[in-house]
């Protein structure tokens, strides 16, 4: 069976009411290449929702685990969700060290401000921000005008990845949980 290494919040181990947009719709990506006959193998994303402390753990841990991930799964491409903003540097490292190991990157650019984000800030997070969408092998893009953004500045195999919400995502109201 084929396979993909996802990395990205997906929401696991968060309680239902700690799930927002990210972690619902890296749950819908994972069920699209499930569809597709993919076997997933996800590398949850750190995140604050069971604390600082515990978000510092496994924003240290994360690499080792990539890599072992890696060599345990050898020519598996990567899905990397990007949430950049401040996150940036810290995905463009998932990022290197996913090239070290030869991988085939797919970025995924979330967070419909990509646009601004990239102009505000400094030339050295323009410079990074460039390197990854210029190499990675296919950049999918929420929203068409990061796709007219990109191609009027790199050679970039840009997607357009529309977000919505599945209908398997919707439930009725649940007047008790709302108490």
């Amino acid at each position: 069976m084929k396979k993909i290494i996802f990395y990205g919040p997906t929401g696991k181990k968060l309680p239902p009411n700690k799930l927002g947009g990210g972690e619902r719709g890296c749950q819908r990506t994972i069920s699209l290449y499930e569809k597709l006959g993919l076997q997933v193998v996800v590398i949850e994303k750190p995140n604050l929702g069971r604390g600082k402390l515990h978000f510092l753990y496994n924003f240290l841990i994360t690499p080792f685990i990539l890599v072992i991930t890696l060599l345990k799964h050898s020519n598996t491409p990567i899905h990397i969700t990007g949430f950049y903003e401040n996150q940036l540097f810290y995905e463009y490292m998932i990022f290197l060290i996913s090239r070290v190991f030869r991988r085939k990157v797919v970025y995924e650019l979330r967070n419909g401000t990509m646009a601004k984000t990239f102009l505000r800030h400094s030339w050295i997070y323009r410079k990074t921000m460039q390197n990854m969408l210029e190499k990675s092998s296919a950049v999918l893009c929420q929203g068409m005008e990061f796709i007219a953004f990109i191609q009027e500045r790199w050679e970039v195999n840009t997607i357009y990845y529309p977000n919505y919400v599945m209908n398997s995502f919707i439930r009725p109201y649940d007047k008790q949980r709302m108490h």
